[in-house]
């Protein structure tokens, strides 16, 4: 009879002390690391202020700590207060989920992405007095939590979006993103049915995760002037109407309002009214003519290609900015 022994892998590749002195565990990943969960339920859990190493050592190689790994300190309900050293570019879902006494978080400059529930259930989220006035809640410069609010602008200075922060926020119709953004993270906006616009002040469009709209509807997306082809090139931008914003924010038909003529959407187009006898030439953002009549007719009806943001052009008068969805 063969007798076999059960080994139960670690789950983890070697420990090392970090800077607050608790002992942390890391797994290799290629060239860096990432901060793991041992299994808490075997080992000691580390309590009070948290300070996380920026590189550490083994068998004479330094390694960069890149990552909180999925769950690291899930449960750890001793850890009041978590730094996050320069350099970690990815915090894993739930990796601080249910530190019910941690009330103080600080975050690198250097994230890229926060993934599913890091901070839930921790003291600092539970926290109303956490909340801005729109009942935005924010760890340094990264938005975790959405508000119930129907229209919310985001603050200038904000780095990225964590995973879920709107999830199913089916009030939310209108959002602004400052120049600063750069990381939109896993179902940010995820079931918000009723967002129908979104204005980005970005002039480099952000990374987004894939489904980080999953399930909303297409909307309008107003990108700063000259900026259209960059987010007509970008993953996940790319699927929304976008519309390029020169003239300030885009609330309907257009900015600047001709004397004598009147504008109505209309099904596959638009109605020009006060025009009678003048030409009429409608352009898109690039400069491309996508309808025209020579001589308009007391109410003349003008078809669209598509929703967007187009320039309108009536002899005599001012032109105008109509956005067309």
């Amino acid at each position: 009879m063969l007798l076999a022994t059960a080994m139960v892998a670690r789950a983890f590749d070697f420990s090392a002390p970090a800077p607050s002195g608790q002992t942390l565990y890391f797994e290799i990943r290629g060239t860096a690391v990432a901060v793991v969960n041992p299994e808490w339920d075997y080992y000691i859990m580390p309590a009070g202020t948290l300070v996380l190493p920026a590189q550490v050592e083994r068998d004479g190689t330094t390694y960069p700590v890149t990552t909180i790994g999925q769950s690291a300190f899930e449960s750890c309900s001793n850890i009041t207060r978590v730094v996050v050293p320069e350099g970690v570019t990815t915090i894993e879902g739930f990796a601080f989920y249910r530190c019910a006494a941690l009330d103080t978080i600080e975050l690198p400059s250097t994230l890229t992405e926060i993934r599913s529930q890091v901070f839930n259930y921790t003291a600092y989220a539970s926290n109303p007095a956490n909340r801005d006035s729109q009942g935005l809640l924010y760890v340094g410069q990264y938005l975790i939590g959405g508000s119930a609010n129907a229209e919310v602008v985001v603050a200038e200075g904000t780095l990225g979006i964590a995973a879920m922060a709107f999830y199913y926020q089916q009030n939310l119709t209108k959002i602004e993103f400052p120049a600063t953004l750069r990381f939109v993270s896993d179902q940010a906006f995820s079931d918000c049915t009723a967002l129908d616009t979104v204005r980005m002040l970005c002039t480099t469009p952000p990374s987004a995760a894939v489904n980080a709209f999953l399930q909303t509807p297409r909307f309008t997306l107003a990108v700063p002037c000259n900026t259209g082809a960059a987010y007509a090139a970008a993953a996940v931008w790319n699927a929304f109407d976008i519309v390029e914003d020169c003239d300030g924010p885009v609330q309907g038909i257009g900015d600047a309002v001709a004397t004598t003529m009147t504008t109505t959407l209309a099904a596959d187009g638009i109605y020009v009214g006060g025009a009678t006898g003048r030409s009429i030439c409608v352009s898109d953002m690039a400069g491309r003519i996508v309808s025209r009549v020579p001589k308009a007719t007391d109410t003349q009806y003008l078809p669209l290609p598509c929703s967007g943001l187009y320039i309108l052009v009536i002899e005599g008068e001012k032109p105008q900015k109509i956005v067309y969805r």
